[in-house]
C-alpha cells in the first residue's frame, strides 16, 4: 500500500548510509584513520586563513586597549586604578599582561600564515595549536580583569584602588567578552567539535572559578550562580549546534568521497 511505498525511500537511504564510511557516534570521527585525516586536511587551508583573521582582530583589540592606556597617561586623566601604591602596582601588571597577549598574538600570526601556505604545522597540528591558543586567550582575558587581578595579587579590597564609576565592579563585560570568544570559535573557525571541547571547558571554568572564589563587590552569590548557569547554557547550545553542523559536514564529505571512489 501507500505506507509501504513511503517506506521504500527510507530503506534506500539506509542502504546508502550503510555504504558510507562509518563514524564514532560519540566523537563523530571516522573509524577509518585515512578518511579522518582527509577530512581534517580538507579544512586546513580555511582554518589557517581564518586563524590569521582572528589573530589580526585580537591584535586590533590589544592595540585599542594599549592606545587607551597611553592616551590616558599622556592626557593625565584617571586610569582604571587609583593613584595608590597597590593601584599602580596592579595597573602596571595589567598593562604587561595586555602587552604579553599582543606579543603572543603577534608571534602566532606568522605561524598561521605559514600554515596557510602549507609550510608550517600540519592539519592536526594547527588545529591543536589553535585550540590551545584559544584556551590561553581565555585565561589571559580573565587574568587581566582588574577586580580579579587585584584579588589574585593579594589586594584585600579592590574597591579602594579601582576608580569609582568604572564597570569593573561587575563582570558583565567580561562575560560578554567570553561569549564573543565562544561564539567566534564555534562559528568562524572550522575546528572539529572534539577540538573545541577544551575551549568550552576553559571558557566555563575560567569564568566560574574566579567568580565563586574571588567574587565581585556588586554581585551577590545568587547573581554569580545565575551568571554561571547562563554561561553554561550558552556553552551547551554552542557545542550542540557545532556538533549538529559537523555531522552534516561529515555526511557531505563521506558522500563526496564515495562518489570519487566510484568514478
Amino acid at each position: 500500500g501507500s505506507g509501504r511505498q513511503r517506506a521504500l525511500p527510507a530503506c534506500a537511504d539506509c542502504r546508502q548510509m550503510a555504504d558510507l564510511p562509518q563514524r564514532d557516534k560519540h566523537l563523530l570521527r571516522f573509524t577509518d584513520a585515512g578518511i579522518e585525516r582527509a577530512f581534517v586536511s580538507s579544512r586546513h587551508e580555511d582554518l589557517a586563513g581564518k586563524t590569521c583573521v582572528s589573530i589580526v582582530l585580537l591584535l586590533l583589540y590589544c592595540a585599542l586597549v594599549i592606545g587607551e592606556i597611553v592616551c590616558q597617561r599622556w592626557a593625565g586623566s584617571q586610569n582604571i586604578f587609583l593613584d595608590t601604591p597597590e593601584g599602580n602596582m596592579v595597573g602596571e601588571l595589567r598593562n604587561w599582561i595586555i602587552i604579553g597577549l599582543a606579543g603572543t598574538a603577534f608571534l602566532g600570526l606568522p605561524v598561521a600564515m605559514a600554515s596557510s601556505a602549507n609550510r608550517g604545522f600540519g592539519p592536526r597540528g594547527l588545529e591543536m595549536l589553535v585550540s590551545c591558543g584559544l584556551c590561553l586567550v581565555t585565561l589571559i582575558l580573565v587574568l587581566q580583569y582588574p577586580w580579579y587581578l587585584a584579588k589574585l595579587v593579594g589586594v584585600a579590597d579592590p574597591m579602594e584602588h579601582i576608580t569609582p564609576g568604572t564597570c569593573f565592579f561587575v563582570d558583565d563585560n567580561l562575560m560578554l567578552t567570553l561569549d564573543i570568544l565562544l561564539t567566534a570559535s564555534h562559528i568562524m573557525l572550522p575546528l572539529r567539535w572534539v577540538a573545541l571541547l577544551p575551549v568550552e571547558l576553559a571558557i566555563f571554568l575560567c569564568y566560574a572559578l574566579p567568580a565563586i572564589t574571588l567574587g565581585l563587590s556588586d554581585h551577590s552569590l545568587s547573581m554569580i550562580v545565575n551568571n554561571i548557569v547562563i554561561l553554561l547554557l550558552l556553552t551547551i547550545f554552542a557545542a550542540s549546534g557545532k556538533r549538529a553542523l559537523e555531522k552534516q559536514e561529515r555526511l557531505a564529505f563521506a558522500q563526496l568521497a564515495k562518489e570519487r571512489t566510484l568514478r
